[in-house]
């Protein structure tokens, strides 16, 4: 029940802003519709440049939720990759192993430096 009632206090904020100022929500769900995919664009575009874009209610909630899974999918695939013998590493993934194996044997490595031949 909270979960309903949450969904709807939202969805009353959100129009109770656009009363109160439609043109900073239109400004706002442009620039959500320009930074999402084509597919997001087709279906919420209407035809005129000036034309509000109208995420309403649940449709709202699902074109969000569909344009955060597309910039997560988007930095995935940002991501910089090295295929060596036809397996894809992902050189962030790799570079911080190495730095955490650095680390865990800093003590061991000062050490032997220090225990090194006195002059």
């Amino acid at each position: 029940m909270e979960d309903a009632e949450s969904k709807n206090l939202w969805n009353e904020a959100y129009e109770r802003l656009r009363q109160e100022n439609s043109k900073l929500v239109d400004t706002y769900e442009k620039d959500l519709l320009a930074s999402s995919s084509p597919e997001l664009q087709k279906s919420g575009a209407k035809s005129g440049a000036d034309a509000p874009v109208g995420m309403g209610g649940k449709n709202r909630e699902e074109r969000l939720q569909n344009l955060v899974k597309d910039k997560l999918d988007a930095m995935q695939k940002a991501r910089l990759k090295v295929t060596v013998g036809g397996e894809e590493i992902i050189v962030k993934d790799q570079v911080c192993k190495v730095i955490r194996t650095i680390i865990s044997c800093k003590d061991f490595i000062g050490a032997a430096i220090w225990r090194g031949p006195e002059s």
